[in-house]
């Protein structure tokens, strides 16, 4: 068994027990300790050492209370006396600022074994932005994992991992260009309702282990609506699952679900084609959606790092709608045909949605000469009281 098989708000005892109980050794994905130790500088380099080393191989978990013998674990003995909210803040500070560049999304998960000496479990992300530097008082140093455990890296590694990791990014840049093309094109196996659509594109930096169609339409109720108002059919094809708000042979939004994770949501308009108008109300149903589609995710089993891209398609010569007898002086139509907003990234889910969307939704309005969403208020606040 594996506990990165299971999210981590969902381990339990239980699942602590298995590992025991099956002699699951020490590998590349998790590493056992006795006892948790921030003292001295020592320690300090050890923890910080110990984290790198998996985030610079994949990711995986550190579980602190359990001894081992040779890798294997022998007995959980929990840690007493353990304070977790003072030794979470020391070590959120460490990682903060002794590993460059820093490890987006650690979780740390706190299991009860009995009063009083309960198991810590760290779970390293797998990193999008490696490899990562051990930089503590002068202590620079590589780290990875085998099958042995951690390691420090050579030269050639570490060459290789700044190839890797620029790869990945270039092609998560490239999925979502392809995709944008196919959505202009009419090619995504359906038939939109218009030749313009706002397009979002949610990418994980971390794959899908495995695709699994009954639990993706087991969920759909609850995270996986198209955006915008209205039901949706659901079509099992060959990049995954796709989520479709039709009538008749037209589809005026979906959400499609990739094998590896990856999440498109497309949201035709009609009328604002017609208009040659973008309404502002695609804000507030964007700003609904992507808590769900990121919580949909994190129930699947991929975790943050995700990418962020939002894209306006065919929007050549529109204009934002701006409601009667609100002045804008420096509004204009939209020069090219597609509005492609450099992506962002979400590191932590508990990042304020807003935080996220603003800066996004901003470029928008800058292609239509504007400086920023008239949704928000000066101080990056949701508008409530905007007409829109």
């Amino acid at each position: 068994m594996s506990l990165q098989a299971i999210s981590i708000d969902r381990i339990t005892f239980a699942d602590l027990q298995a590992l025991k109980d099956a002699a699951v050794r020490e590998s590349r994905t998790i590493e056992y300790k006795r006892t948790w130790q921030l003292s001295d500088d020592g320690q300090k380099r050890e923890f910080l050492a110990d984290f790198a080393s998996f985030a610079n191989a994949g990711g995986g978990d550190i579980v602190y209370g359990i001894s081992e013998a040779g890798g294997v674990p022998d007995g959980i003995v929990g840690l007493s006396g353990f304070d977790f909210d003072k030794e979470l803040l020391r070590a959120q500070s460490l990682l903060a600022s002794w590993i460059d560049p820093r490890v987006a999304g650690p979780s740390f998960r706190l299991i009860e074994r009995t009063p009083g000496t309960p198991v810590l479990v760290v779970r390293v992300p797998r990193s999008w932005n490696g490899p990562h530097m051990v930089t503590y008082n002068g202590y620079n140093r590589f780290f990875s994992r085998n099958a042995n455990g951690k390691y420090e890296m050579d030269v050639r590694e570490i060459r290789g991992a700044f190839v890797s990791a620029s790869g990945r990014s270039n092609q998560l840049r490239d999925f979502r260009l392809d995709r944008i093309s196919r959505i202009a094109a009419g090619g995504v196996g359906v038939r939109l309702a218009s030749n313009y659509a706002v397009a979002v594109h949610l990418l994980p930096l971390a794959e899908l282990a495995a695709f699994d169609y009954t639990k993706v339409l087991t969920i759909q109720q609850k995270y996986f609506w198209p955006i915008g108002n209205g039901g949706f059919s659901p079509h099992i094809n060959l990049d995954g699952c796709m989520f479709a708000n039709e009538s008749s042979s037209d589809v005026y939004s979906y959400v499609q679900i990739f094998r590896d994770g990856a999440i498109e949501a497309v949201v035709t308009g009609p009328r604002a084609q017609e208009a040659k108008e973008i309404s502002q109300g695609y804000e507030f149903d964007i700003r609904e959606r992507i808590p769900q589609f990121v919580s949909g995710l994190v129930e699947l089993g991929v975790g943050p790092p995700y990418v962020l891209g939002l894209t306006h398609v065919n929007a050549l010569g529109m204009t934002m709608d701006v409601p009667p007898g609100v002045y804008m002086r420096d509004a204009r139509a939209i020069d090219r045909q597609h509005v492609v907003v450099p992506e962002v990234v979400i590191e932590d889910i508990a990042t304020p949605i807003d935080a996220i969307l603003k800066p996004v939704f901003d470029v928008v309005w800058n292609a239509c000469g504007m400086r920023s969403s008239r949704n928000y208020t000066q101080d990056g606040t949701w508008n409530t009281s905007a007409n829109r």
